[in-house]
């Protein structure tokens, strides 16, 4: 056991930060505006827990921004999909940290140009209430991606949770449900 624990231990120390992913698809700050529709999305976010318990959303932000050649990107570099997916924290380059240490991978992956407007500006936010819901009223039809971050520590230092995402297609002025979940 020693020695599973020792190697560990070392992958943990010789994790190196994540190499930034250079975004190929342009950028046209304009398609990641959200139009002012007749949609509404009500959600709940949550990851759920071995003791049967679930850590929520609650007090976190959650994004919703369009589907467009740039986003699809993003979000197939951060969660190898576009349709649904989590992003672990305490995943590094394919390796499972196991808790050792401290995590070095952040909750989405560094991209190559840094795009401010995107980070600041992109999209629509709103913050989860206790129970972890969350709700964009007001939407446009139209195909949204929904993300939110959901991290806590164990003992103080050893990290948990990840990122969630969940692609939506809206129309016709309905409410429809999402939950973000591993």
């Amino acid at each position: 056991m020693t020695v599973l624990v020792g190697a560990a231990m070392s992958l943990s120390a010789t994790a190196h930060a994540e190499r930034a992913h250079r975004i190929e698809a342009p950028y046209d700050p304009a398609a990641h505006e959200i139009r002012d529709g007749d949609n509404v999305i009500q959600g709940n976010a949550l990851i759920p827990l071995s003791d049967g318990d679930a850590v929520t959303c609650r007090g976190q932000s959650v994004f919703l921004v369009p589907v467009t050649p740039y986003t699809t990107e993003r979000m197939m570099v951060a969660f190898d999909s576009d349709r649904q997916g989590f992003r672990d924290v305490r995943i590094k380059r394919g390796l499972h940290i196991a808790g050792f240490g401290k995590s070095t991978r952040e909750p989405f992956p560094p991209f190559e140009p840094r795009n401010d407007h995107y980070q600041q500006s992109a999209g629509r936010d709103t913050r989860c209430d206790s129970r972890g819901d969350f709700q964009f009223s007001g939407v446009a039809d139209g195909d949204y991606f929904v993300t939110t971050v959901i991290t806590w520590q164990h003992y103080g230092r050893i990290p948990d949770g990840g990122s969630l995402m969940r692609r939506v297609s809206l129309r016709g002025g309905r409410t429809t449900r999402v939950v973000l979940a591993p």
